[in-house]
């Protein structure tokens, strides 16, 4: 039997007669069927078949004695819950050939040809135009990546509202982009919390007077780390789907006007301000004595 670079993967799923077990992996498998463990006329499953196959149709796992025996008729299980991860495996068997079917959401996401299931833009694309746009491209980050949500996985949320608040929406956005990629293979490169709690904290302080409102600017560095695992999550399920890493002639145009927008908050944030004075109000001269006049006089 062959193995994969991937046979470590518990994908495979195992019923001997009614009782069912697994997942394990390929080397697991096969030192279950060297023990005497898996019947001849046992059936085997993994995520990406349509339906259970008798372990003896898998050439080089079930001793040659064993394997020589007919599979008995009997009606299989249901089929498991697919394994929380996908991989491919090197038998020689064709059925344990097939590729394991990618999750759910990326085959309904897919099913817009040719698209990915992630807003696509690169990281420093996303800094720049946040940027110069004064943070308003990153409402356009939110939307744009909530509407693809919506639309793979046909629900009813808002993108507009957790656009316009997206700091209460933020954790459980990085929290999926996570998710996903972990169900694509991928690795995690961040941790949703700490990126989550670093938007909100860096958003607010762009309430603050002066200069200091100014560090709000920054809270694109917070969404880097989720783009960047999103446009991977995008390589590994469409390949062929635009990076966005180029400027247009609409982007150019606002990273110019925004710039401008930006050097003109950024210089008058740092000009003092101009203390007002109020003109002094006149009194009576005190220099000059008052004559009174006495009681009867005639007055000139």
């Amino acid at each position: 039997m062959q193995e994969g670079h991937d046979s470590g993967t518990r994908v495979w799923w195992y019923a001997n007669g009614t009782q069912q077990q697994g997942p394990v992996s390929a080397q697991e498998l096969k030192r279950i069927a060297a023990g005497g463990g898996l019947q001849p006329d046992a059936l085997l499953w993994r995520e990406g078949m349509a339906e259970w196959i008798a372990a003896s149709s898998v050439r080089g796992l079930l001793p040659v004695a064993e394997a020589t025996h007919p599979a008995s008729p009997a009606s299989p299980p249901a089929p498991p819950p697919p394994p929380p991860a996908a991989a491919t495996e090197g038998w020689s068997s064709p059925a344990a050939l097939a590729p394991a079917a990618p999750p759910t959401w990326a085959t309904a996401s897919a099913s817009a040809a040719g698209d990915a299931p992630w807003f696509a833009v690169a990281p420093r694309k996303l800094l720049v135009m946040s940027l110069c746009t004064l943070t308003f491209y990153n409402l356009y980050w939110f939307y744009q990546q909530w509407w693809r949500v919506r639309r793979r996985d046909g629900s009813d949320i808002r993108p507009f509202w957790r656009t316009a608040f997206a700091i209460f929406y933020v954790y459980p956005l990085f929290k999926r982009i996570r998710a996903e990629a972990q169900e694509a293979g991928l690795p995690p490169s961040f941790e949703a919390g700490t990126m989550a709690s670093l938007f909100i904290v860096i958003t607010l302080l762009g309430n603050l007077p002066g200069p200091l409102g100014m560090i709000a600017m920054l809270s694109a560095l917070t969404l880097m780390p989720a783009q960047e695992l999103a446009n991977r999550t995008n390589a590994q399920l469409a390949p062929e789907y635009p990076r966005n890493d180029r400027y247009s002639g609409l982007n150019i145009t606002g990273i110019v006007l925004g710039g401008l927008m930006l050097l003109m908050a950024l210089f008058g944030s740092f000009l003092p301000e101009e203390e007002t004075e109020e003109a002094p109000r006149r009194k009576p001269s005190s220099s000059a004595p008052v004559a009174l006049a006495a009681p009867g006089s005639p007055q000139a």
